[in-house]
């Protein structure tokens, strides 16, 4: 690998908020080098290269998880993708389902498994007609979008089901051993060969779990892990000639139409050739290494999902001689550093099971998401974790891009497969992480775990990834300096300057909690040419107009959208509320509201403060700017990129909320007040859902930043450790109480 100074970076900087809601903590932005840094940065040496400066390999770079998004949205938002620098694309399973998924949600309450259905497979092809009905496209468009991702620089693997198929509809009252008896009825016309030879693991088991105290949950042995079924779904017979068939020619399908790897699901439930006797099979041999023989001219990159172990004496060596491997033992590991847990956040490498160059490490995986496991971690935490595993060098990383960013699921329920929603992967932090990783490829790395609260990772001789350890953003740090040499240093995200004299780093790690350091020599400031980019995508509504607002004044509390036009009737002053969209490149919350097609003006305010009149004609992307000497912000345009129909028109023109905010909150909290109605109130229980959970301290850090307004008994409950006001110590005596680590108090308690 060659050490990339001769690609250049646009090096993003952030323009940081006056309050953000970071890492469990409401943080004002004090750093005067925060709000003032509004320069981008850009490498002295070329002007942004054609391929973004992204990695040479898959290997090489960072991948992002495009879970569950349709491969012609993912087409439509490549630019973006690149831009985030992000070297390549983890798309869901494209291949045959046994059952539909357009039109389905993330998350089903019934009938549908969501998500889930796209590790069910009924065979395995690239879904080839529009008539399956699948939320992720043709194979048609998936070789379009291949081929326009590598015009760009970028990659595409595919994640690969390839250890199971999907079950029949009634699966869960099904007892008969027979394998045939669970599998779905359309494999009989997707994969007759399998069907007709019964080529599946019998008689039908479940897998058997065991607790063991000094590790995760085991298996009873390698013949229960590797030929009995994963919740429920009928495992086949990878031994055979027969199934390794099918799933080479899928494999080949796959690499001939544009992919450049694979992501294996369940790695660890297929035998490898170094099992013992009675359980190995040359079916990795006969699949991935024949691929890899047959495309000399493919990358053809592979990595395995394990997790936690290989099962009972079984090595992770008999699988990082195939592929990566995803080392979730130091995922945890980091997330429990940065979440001030303990733990180590920056793994050793080469330890007894991996190297860093067959190590995949993630800010978390879609199962945690779901599960409820990573569910909490908030974006500023998750960016973190992101620094923390992009920021070493020669480890291959992935990006879970969840479709929503609060902490729940809740609005997965109303997300639809195949939907892109511009969450955090698509933030100034995410990029800028990214950026220092492609630029330092080829470098040596220094790691110090933990130093005065801070971890950071010494790239070379010229740039750190520095970030602040616990529920704190960042501050004032001064670390010891072991391979930078001296010289002035700037922070890609915030722009504040930093200093490596004397044996130390010293600087101000902004807001985020992360900073990413290059040699001043390297870069020159230069001024943007717009201060507004022109790639917003976002979401339409058939008979309205989309207005997307960047809230660049830092207006308090909700925003409004008041319409009218010279015939008909206004809306009601102040107008309706809109609803938080994203955070832009330049740390502004967008906000979207829906103006019926018969308006044709608008103004945008707080209640308070306003823009000037604006015109509507069509959708607008629109910020406020200079005051016109009234007291009015100027309203400024830019242009934006929309997608289909998220929702039909409704007797309202209030949108359904698409993201949850940089800083943790989400939509249904943007409302400036709450009801606070009850005259009885528990203590702790400040959203007043009747239970103690991590929402209430959200809830109590969202009432400090001012994003809502807690009154009545919602205040009084707010008031955690009943010292007679409500601060920052209350939402750490909720937190402390959760964790058990502190109920010597009256949380819990009704008033």
């Amino acid at each position: 690998m060659n050490f990339r100074r001769t690609l250049s970076i646009l090096l993003a900087v952030l323009t940081v908020a006056a309050c953000a809601v970071v890492a469990g903590t409401a943080v004002a932005s004090g750093a005067a080098g925060d709000a003032a840094a509004t320069s981008a940065y850009q490498d002295m040496l070329a002007d942004v290269s054609a391929d973004y400066g992204l990695a040479d390999t898959v290997n090489e770079g960072t991948i992002l998880q495009a879970w569950n998004w349709s491969f012609s949205n993912i087409e439509a938002n490549l630019e973006k993708i690149a831009d985030q620098g992000f070297t390549t694309i983890q798309v869901s399973p494209p291949n045959v389902l046994k059952a539909d998924t357009k039109g389905v949600h993330v998350l089903e309450s019934s009938n549908q498994n969501g998500w889930w259905m796209f590790y069910q497979p009924a065979g395995f092809q690239i879904n080839g007609s529009s008539d399956n009905n699948s939320a992720l496209g043709t194979k048609s468009e998936f070789v379009s979008m291949c081929s326009k991702a590598h015009t760009l620089g970028l990659k595409v693997i595919v994640d690969t089901v390839i250890n199971h198929m999907g079950t029949k509809d009634n699966e869960s009252s099904e007892t008969s051993t027979d394998p045939m008896a669970h599998v779905t009825p359309k494999a009989q016309t997707y994969e007759p060969a399998i069907w007709n030879a019964k080529a599946f693991h019998t008689p039908w088991a479940e897998m058997t779990y065991k607790e063991d105290p000094n590790q995760f949950s085991q298996y009873d042995s390698t013949y229960d892990l590797t030929r009995n079924c994963t919740s429920r779904l009928p495992d086949l017979d990878t031994g055979s000639s027969i199934v390794q068939s099918a799933i080479y020619d899928y494999m080949d399908e796959l690499i001939s139409s544009g992919a450049d790897g694979f992501r294996f699901d369940a790695a660890k439930h297929i035998e490898t050739p170094d099992d013992i006797s009675s359980l190995k099979s040359d079916f990795w041999t006969n699949t991935l290494q024949k691929v890899r023989t047959n495309h000399p001219e493919s990358e053809v990159y592979a990595y395995g999902e394990i997790l936690n172990t290989c099962g009972v004496n079984r090595p992770y060596s008999m699988y990082t001689k195939l592929f990566d491997v995803t080392d979730s033992g130091s995922y945890w590991s980091i997330s429990n550093a940065v979440k001030g847990y303990g733990g180590d956040a920056t793994p050793y490498y080469p330890n007894s099971n991996f190297t860093k160059a067959n190590t995949i490490l993630w800010d978390e995986s879609h199962d945690t998401y779901i599960d409820g496991s990573t569910t909490d971690t908030t974006v500023a935490q998750r960016n973190k974790i992101w620094a923390l595993c992009a920021g070493r060098a020669d480890i291959t990383t992935v990006y879970f891009a969840r479709p929503d960013d609060s902490t729940s699921t809740n609005a997965c329920y109303n997300i639809l497969l195949g939907d892109i929603k511009m969450t955090a992967w698509s933030n100034a932090v995410t990029k800028a992480i990214n950026q220092f990783h492609n630029y330092f490829i080829g470098t040596s790395e220094y790691c110090t775990a933990g130093y005065n609260g801070y971890a950071y990772i010494e790239r070379g001789d010229s740039g750190a990834m520095i970030v602040h350890l616990g529920n704190t953003a960042g501050g004032s740090v001064t670390v010891p300096n072991h391979t930078l040499k001296n010289g002035t240093y700037i922070d890609a995200i915030t722009g504040n300057t930093f200093t490596v004299s004397g044996g130390y780093i010293r600087g101000t790690v902004g807001s985020s909690g992360v900073a990413c350091i290059y040699f001043d020599n390297d870069t020159v400031p230069t001024t943007p040419t717009s201060t507004y980019s022109d790639d917003d995508v976002v979401p339409t509504k058939d008979g309205y107009y989309t207005v997307l607002f960047s809230n660049s004044k830092n207006w308090d509390g909700s925003l409004y959208l008041y319409y009218w036009n010279d015939s008909e009737s206004p809306v009601s002053w102040p107008g309706e509320t809109m609803t938080y969209y994203q955070v832009n490149e330049y740390n502004e919350g967008q906000y979207i509201g829906y103006v019926p097609v018969a308006y044709n003006h608008f103004i945008v305010s707080n209640g308070s403060s306003q823009t000037t009149d604006g015109t509507i004609s069509g959708h607008t992307g629109a910020y406020a700017g200079d005051d016109d000497g009234t007291g009015k912000a100027i309203i400024g345009y830019f242009e934006i990129i929309t997608v289909k129909p998220t929702q039909q028109p409704s007797s309202s023109a209030q949108p359904e909320s698409s993201s949850a905010t940089e800083q943790g909150q989400s939509s249904d909290s943007q409302q400036d007040q709450s009801s606070g109605s009850s005259d009885t109130y528990m203590i702790g229980d400040a959203d007043g859902n009747g239970e103690i959970e991590i929402s209430d301290a959200t809830t109590v850090q969202r009432h400090l930043a001012r994003l809502i307004a807690l009154t009545g008994s919602d205040l009084l409950a707010a008031d955690a450790d009943e010292s007679g006001e409500v601060d920052v110590s209350d939402a750490t005596a909720i937190q402390r109480w959760l964790a058990r680590i502190d109920r010597n108090n009256h949380i819990g308690d009704t008033k």
